[in-house]
């Protein structure tokens, strides 16, 4: 019997029923979905970093500072009286929401900073990345004036240095590293991220009234905010101490975060009764005394 040859025929892809591709792209879409929030939080987390190395250098700049001056330290202002210790660590640069130079200017701040040869003059020593805050500059070689971020959002606690808090007498700041007894240089709150709707001049003032101590009683209810700490770090801001340590610092009382006033200063030194976030704030400013 002669064979007959059959040709095989190829074999065809089944391929997607449209059922099958709808329920693809909708499988990839909730996975795209779920890596947003991935993403985001990988930004905050490495600007969270960035921020605290800048901090951490910072405060480093500060004691070497100390070291190179025989202890003694910079201050907040050069006017306040009795005389601070120092001279001002943010040069006298006032910032603002306007296009004066000193906001942006890196040759008035950190050039003009007596802290700028010890930490150095990489811009996020000075500025966390995360600072929202920007005016419009127009910057050398250039004709366009552009949003351009502003050159600090640290600020040095009032208490180390000078020039304290008018409101907080017979409280008194410190002058020099030795001072730094009570609580100690562990606990002693030096540079601190002060939110961009807040800054002005380089320091951030404490009211010391309603924390016990000093011949005075124990009474939250006095309470108040002067200065605002940042707030960028999921509701915190990074903090530095005396001995070289820097964190983040979460605030648990939602009027020390009020919503943020872009362009434009909040109400500032507001009272604040029982505010537990104003008192932590108290508890790691140097106590010295009168």
């Amino acid at each position: 019997m002669i064979g007959h040859d059959h040709q095989q025929q190829p074999r065809r892809s089944p391929g997607f029923t449209r059922v099958e591709a709808l329920t693809l792209g909708l499988a990839i879409a909730i996975l795209a979905c779920l890596q947003v929030p991935l993403r985001g939080d990988a930004r905050r987390v490495s600007r969270a970093s960035l921020c605290v190395a800048g901090m951490r250098q910072l405060q480093l700049g500060w004691t070497l500072y100390a070291a190179d001056h025989e202890g003694r330290i910079v201050s907040t202002s050069e006017g306040a009286f009795p005389q601070p210790s120092g001279p001002d660590w943010s040069a006298n640069t006032w910032l603002d929401f306007t296009s004066n130079p000193n906001n942006f200017d890196p040759a008035r701040f950190p050039g003009s900073s007596p802290l700028r040869p010890y930490a150095g003059s990489d811009p996020l020593t000075y500025r966390c990345p995360s600072d929202p805050a920007r005016v419009r500059a127009q910057l050398p070689g250039s004709t366009q004036f552009a949003p351009v971020p502003r050159t600090r959002s640290r600020s040095l606690n009032g208490w180390v240095g000078g020039p304290g808090w008018v409101g907080s007498i017979p409280w008194r700041y410190v002058t020099s590293v030795d001072q730094l007894t009570d609580p100690g240089p562990a606990d002693t709150l030096t540079f601190a991220d002060e939110r961009e709707d807040s800054m002005n001049d380089g320091a951030l003032l404490i009211d010391m009234r309603g924390y016990p101590g000093l011949h005075q009683p124990a009474d939250p209810g006095f309470n108040t905010i002067v200065d605002y700490p940042a707030y960028w770090h999921r509701g915190g801001a990074a903090v530095a101490f005396a001995d070289g340590h820097v964190n983040i610092r979460k605030w648990s009382d939602p009027r020390t975060t009020p919503r943020p006033r872009p362009g434009s200063l909040i109400p500032l030194n507001v009272p604040s009764p029982n505010n537990l976030d104003v008192t932590w704030l108290q508890a790691h400013s140097p106590r010295v005394a009168p």
